[in-house]
């Protein structure tokens, strides 16, 4: 019953809080949530689409990711995302997305549970030549929510850069939820989105061992702006082992950890599991698996 009553809290701040808070519950690969997301510096592959669109220009294999997401303990609330990148030799990677999260069927809670949302999104990313060691990346979201109350549309911007230095370590600046027009709501109202910008750096400090922070600001419209995550990850031949902390702002914080293997005599395919404990909810689990061909 606490859980029950705790997803109808949610689809009511879902309701009736801010578009740009259902663009914030899109996660992807289970290896970036046990990090806490403070991947901006380090993602190479599919994931860089949602996290930093520079990674693209960085990919250098065709990559599809299909991630499984179950937030909060929550069995009626169905979560999970697809992702596809398809790289051009020496001109950057093209990726697209499709993310679902929406209210399962109950035959007792149907009325105050009714919601979903879709999330498309496009990007691309590329090495820069006029300088080394660099990349950037663009990317497009476009949003769809579905209630019993309202429909919403909307469209958002990201960029990233990246800029990888000779002593292995990692400098990102990414900046995401930029509005394209508002938010429109089939009731008559409409918003705008309220962007983040975020920094991130990594290093290798030792052979198998990456730290990596991600310092975040909202632009306007949120109570604590502030947000950071960090994130470490230790890898020995096929598998890795993840940790992270991510602070969301009004002491609200999540801690995470993970682990991904490798498939061995599989090449190509990998599995990776996070686990999150979240202040003041339940934990939430993530399944993520990647194919590189």
């Amino acid at each position: 019953m606490d859980k029950i009553l705790s997803l109808i809290l949610f689809v009511i701040f879902c309701l009736a809080g801010p578009g740009y808070a259902a663009f914030e519950l899109q996660e992807t690969g289970a290896g970036n949530t046990a990090m806490a997301g403070a991947v901006s510096s380090i993602v190479r592959d599919a994931s860089s689409l949602l996290y930093n669109p520079a990674g693209l220009g960085l990919a250098q294999e065709r990559e599809l990711l299909l991630t499984q997401f179950n937030p909060y303990g929550w069995d009626l609330l169905a979560c999970g995302s697809a992702v596809y990148v398809q790289p051009f030799r020496k001109q950057g990677s093209l990726a697209l997305s499709a993310s679902y999260l929406g209210t399962l069927e109950d035959k007792d809670y149907k009325s105050q549970l009714d919601y979903s949302e879709v999330v498309i999104m496009v990007g691309y990313g590329t090495r820069l030549d006029f300088f080394e060691r660099s990349s950037a990346g663009i990317a497009l979201k476009y949003l769809s929510t579905r209630s019993g109350q309202s429909d919403s549309t909307g469209f958002g911007l990201g960029f990233g850069f990246l800029y990888e230095m000779r002593n292995k370590i990692n400098l990102a600046l990414t900046g995401k939820d930029i509005s394209l027009g508002r938010i429109n709501y089939s009731t008559g109202a409409s918003e705008a989105l309220n962007p983040m910008v975020k920094l991130g750096i990594s290093a290798d400090l030792l052979k198998n061992f990456t730290p990596s922070l991600d310092l975040g600001m909202r632009i306007r419209g949120a109570v604590d702006p502030f947000q950071a995550g960090l994130g470490l990850q230790y890898a020995y031949r096929f598998l890795s082992i993840r940790a992270g902390f991510l602070y969301t702002g009004q002491e609200m914080f999540s801690l995470s950890t993970g682990l991904g293997v490798r498939i061995p005599y599989l090449k190509g395919i990998s599995a990776d599991y996070a686990f999150v404990y979240h202040t003041g909810l339940d934990y939430s689990n993530m399944f993520s698996v990647s194919l590189k061909f």
